[in-house]
């Protein structure tokens, strides 16, 4: 399963992603864990703005997030 395939198929999901597939996602997009801040995973990535994940992630919030890598996922490519 491809990188793009993974995160269209989270997208997919009906029900909710846990913050743990959701962190999981956004390090094998090469995102580097810097620090938590208050309730939110900091990471950060080279050439990138760095991305905050929620400990408490609400389905809109996860598909924002998977949406921003896959569109960053296509500028690599």
């Amino acid at each position: 399963m491809t990188a793009r395939d993974e995160l269209e198929a989270l997208l997919r999901r009906r029900g909710n992603v846990t913050t743990r597939e959701l962190r999981r996602a956004v390090e094998r997009q090469g995102y580097s864990h810097l620090r938590t801040t208050g309730g939110h995973h900091i990471y950060g990535k080279a050439g990138f703005r760095s991305l905050a994940v929620p400990q408490s992630v609400t389905s809109g919030t996860a598909a924002a997030i998977l949406r921003r890598l896959a569109a960053e996922l296509g500028e690599e490519e």
